[in-house]
C-alpha cells in the first residue's frame, strides 16, 4: 500500500497566522497536508474570547488546552480545563468554549479536516470592523456549521 501523504515539518514562524475577529488563529496543518485526516489548528484569546453555541454537521472538534483556562460546554455537560487539559466536541452535538483566564492558547484538531478554510473567510469579513451576526452565520453556514 502506498501513501500518497508527504511528510511535513512546520517550524515556527511558518504557519498561517490570521486574525480572525481579533484573536489569532495559527493554522499549523490544511487538511491538504494531511490527505483531508484531519486539520491542526492553534486557537489563541484572552479572558472573555467565546465561541457560542453551535453544531458541525461534517466534523468532530478536540481542543486540547495548552495555557490559560478555558470553559468547554459539549451537549448538557460544562467543564473548566486549564493546561493539559482536553474536550472533545462531536459533531451533531452542541458546543461551545470561552476564555476564563487569559491568555489562552488551544491546540484545535478537526476531524476530517477542511473546516480551517473557513477561518481565512471570517479574518477578510473582520478587516473593516466588527463584521454582522448575518455574515459571520452565513460563512460558516457554507462550513456546515451553524449556530444555535
Amino acid at each position: 500500500m502506498s501513501n500518497t501523504v508527504e511528510p511535513r515539518v512546520v517550524r515556527p514562524g511558518e504557519a498561517e497566522v490570521l486574525n480572525v475577529m481579533g484573536s489569532p488563529t495559527i493554522i499549523h496543518l490544511p487538511a491538504e497536508a494531511t490527505g483531508g485526516q484531519f486539520s491542526l489548528v492553534e486557537l489563541r484569546g484572552d479572558a472573555g474570547v467565546a465561541i457560542p453555541a453551535h453544531v458541525h454537521e461534517r466534523e468532530d472538534e478536540t481542543f486540547h488546552v495548552v495555557e490559560g483556562v478555558v470553559r468547554f460546554t459539549v451537549g448538557q455537560d460544562a467543564w473548566k480545563l486549564g493546561p493539559g487539559g482536553t474536550a472533545f466536541g462531536p459533531r451533531g452535538i452542541e458546543h461551545s468554549w470561552a476564555v476564563v483566564e487569559g491568555p489562552a492558547r488551544i491546540v484545535l484538531v478537526l476531524t476530517p479536516g477542511g473546516m480551517e478554510r473557513m477561518f481565512p473567510e471570517l479574518a477578510r469579513l473582520g478587516s473593516g470592523g466588527p463584521p454582522s451576526a448575518a455574515a459571520v452565520g452565513e460563512v460558516c453556514g457554507r462550513y456546515g456549521v451553524t449556530f444555535v
